[in-house]
Formats: C-alpha cells, structure tokens, sequence
C-alpha cells in the first residue's frame, strides 16, 4: 500500500496580492458623457425653438407681430414715495403659476406681495404710508384699516397689468369656469 505524502508545512505565512489600482476611465465614456450634454443642450435648443413658434403663432392669431412690453406699476413721488416702488409682473414660470394660483384662490395679499420679485422691503415702505394714512383717515372720522388700503392697490395693480395683457379665461365668453 502507497501513501501519499503530505505537503510539507509552509515555514512564512502566504503573501497578499498587491491592491488592484482603479481601472483608468477609456477616453470613449468621456466622449459619451460629453455627447450627452450635447444631445441635451441641442434637445433643450429645439424645445425652446418649438415654445417660440407656438409663440409666434399665438401673436399672429391675436394679431400682434411684436412681443409685448408689460409696463411696470410705479407708485412715485406723486404718490408720496421716494425712491419710487416698481411693481412688476413675475417673469420666472413658477412664479407667473404661483401668482395665478393666489388670485384664483382670493389670496391677494400674498399675490401683491409676490409681485415685489424679492424686494420685501417695498412692500413693508407700502404698509407703513399706509399706516400713517390710516391713522390721518381715523383722525378725520373714517372707519378704515391697513388692510382695506392694500386690498385697494391690489385691485388697482390688478386692473393695471389686466389692461395690458388681456382678460383670463374666466373673464372672456366661452372661458371656462374656476375649479
């Protein structure tokens, strides 16, 4: 009968592989990332090409050629202020949405106050001549509040840029009803 020998016992512990260095990036991922912002750039381009042309399309259907300079309300000197208060209608979307949201919803305070595109300070230079006013009006006998006046210069700031851009939906024959 054979045996087999056994191995002979190792006299060092066995040696570790040398950690693997990251594998360099090919020159080819770079290119595709790179032509992934392209495409995106160029996607971007015709989108805003194509809102253009929905754009121009529009104009031609009301029968303007030209885009529309929406006027900013200004309450000045004449009206007790210096420097003058600009308000001005929202340009980013999400604010022009929000901004309808609040007067669908009867927020007018908060819709006024939107309109100062990140100048709160107007608007508290608005609530304190109003205050002063309040109290001159009271002196005289009226019944009247701060918040009476601002619902006032929202209704007037309302019918300022309405006259400018048109009626919405619910104001024209056919518009459709508030949800």
């Amino acid at each position: 009968m054979t045996t087999a020998k056994k191995p002979a016992p190792r006299k060092t512990a066995a040696k570790k592989a040398a950690p693997r260095k990251a594998a360099p990036r090919p020159a080819a991922a770079e290119t595709d990332e790179q032509q992934q912002l392209r495409d995106d750039a160029q996607r971007a381009r015709d989108n805003l090409a194509d809102f253009e042309a929905y754009r121009a399309r529009a104009r031609a259907r009301l029968g303007e050629t030209t885009e529309r300079q929406i006027v900013p309300f200004v309450l000045g000197p004449k009206q007790g202020f210096s420097p003058p208060i600009v308000i001005t209608m929202p340009e980013a979307t999400k604010h022009q949405l929000e901004l309808d949201e609040l007067v669908e919803d009867g927020k007018a305070i908060k819709a006024l106050r939107l309109m100062f595109n990140g100048r709160p300070q107007d608007f508290d230079r608005i609530l304190d001549a109003f205050d002063e006013q309040v109290k001159v009006l009271r002196a005289d006998g009226e019944d009247i509040t701060t918040p009476e006046l601002v619902i006032a210069l929202w209704l007037r700031v309302l019918d300022h840029f309405t006259a400018q851009v048109g009626p919405g939906a619910t104001d024209v024959p056919g518009g459709s009803n508030g949800s």
